[in-house]
């Protein structure tokens, strides 16, 4: 009789499948994922100026402990305040140039390009 191969791999391995599709979905769910660092004593985005096209999304992340909250001109929406490990994620859905800040550090402010 001819196995199936799901039925020869067994719940554990159905389990690891499960688990590393589960960690692939979540690595890729932001398009692009921007850096919060720390230069000069001042916090800043490592790439301030990204370009994406519409549809994707943009992960802001840092491993500082102090507290974000990002904001822009409009589509931009504002992020609830989050603080690292925490993220803010945004989804743009029309093309554009938009330009964005930190409304708790000033030094933070950076350019998003969303490309038809």
């Amino acid at each position: 009789m001819r196995k199936h191969w799901f039925r020869s791999i067994g719940l554990g391995g159905l389990s690891a499948m499960g688990l590393v599709l589960g960690l692939q979905q979540a690595a890729s769910a932001a398009d692009k994922k921007i850096e919060i660092v720390r230069k000069a004593g001042r916090f800043v985005f490592a790439e301030p100026n990204v370009t994406i096209n519409v549809g994707q999304s943009v992960e802001w992340w840092g491993t500082d402990s102090a507290p974000h909250q990002l904001d822009g001109n409009p589509p931009f929406k504002p992020t609830p305040e989050f603080t690292p490990p925490g993220t803010a994620t945004e989804t743009f859905d029309t093309a554009g140039v938009i330009k964005y800040h930190c409304t708790i550090h000033g030094s933070m402010q950076g350019t998003i390009t969303v490309l038809k």
